[in-house]
């Protein structure tokens, strides 16, 4: 029987007010529209927001259902999780990191390995923000098709593992990041600038 690859079900950016930075399902199956999936990230957004501590997570609605050797298993090996926080539902292990304004957030299933997705977070943010800075929404934004390479670096389109190390992304990225910066400053000075024009019309109407 051929071993089954280790697969992600949910990478997510979300900003501090809950909004969509960048969305990537990789089970269609369970997410099935766009709703479902904007009900499943206003979730997401309420647990990592007032998340304090793996005992108040252990008491919210998140956990209902689950057995507590198992949340407690999952909290005990958070030493192993580096700079990433860990929670659990009835269905997923979240793992997430906050940056400045934003957060990043890994959903994979309960039977996946967590330590080895908090390594993926890891390789993510760590070379997403030596590439870019501050992780920032401002940041974010202004170098978005940075944001993009980094994830195809580290997950497939199936959402199966494909980089851990931070640094050989940030070297299969950085010899195309002057063409793709200049292009994201200049996208953005456009988008800025129409946005002024637009407002002042309206204004004079």
């Amino acid at each position: 029987m051929p071993v089954q690859q280790p697969r992600a079900t949910v990478l997510l950016v979300q900003s501090a007010r809950g909004s969509r930075l960048l969305a990537r399902y990789y089970d269609e199956e369970r997410f099935t529209d766009e709703r479902s999936k904007k009900h499943f990230e206003e979730q997401l957004h309420q647990l990592w927001r007032s998340a304090g501590s793996s005992e108040a997570a252990a008491d919210s609605y998140w956990t209902a259902g689950l057995d507590p050797g198992t949340f407690a298993a999952v909290g005990s090996a958070a030493g192993l999780l580096g700079d990433n926080d860990v929670l659990v539902s009835d269905n997923f292990v979240i793992l997430y990191r906050s940056g400045v304004d934003v957060c990043f957030l890994l959903v994979v299933s309960l039977a996946e390995n967590e330590i080895v997705f908090s390594q993926v977070l890891s390789c993510l943010t760590n070379a997403l923000g030596a590439l870019i800075g501050e992780l920032s929404e401002l940041q974010i934004l202004r170098n978005y098709e940075t944001l993009l390479l980094v994830v195809d670096e580290v997950l497939d389109d199936s959402g199966a593992i494909l980089e851990v190390d931070p640094t050989e992304v940030r070297e299969r990225i950085a010899p195309v990041l002057p063409r793709v910066l200049n292009l994201s400053e200049q996208g953005f000075a456009e988008a800025l600038n129409y946005a002024k024009t637009t407002l002042t019309r309206r204004l004079l109407k």
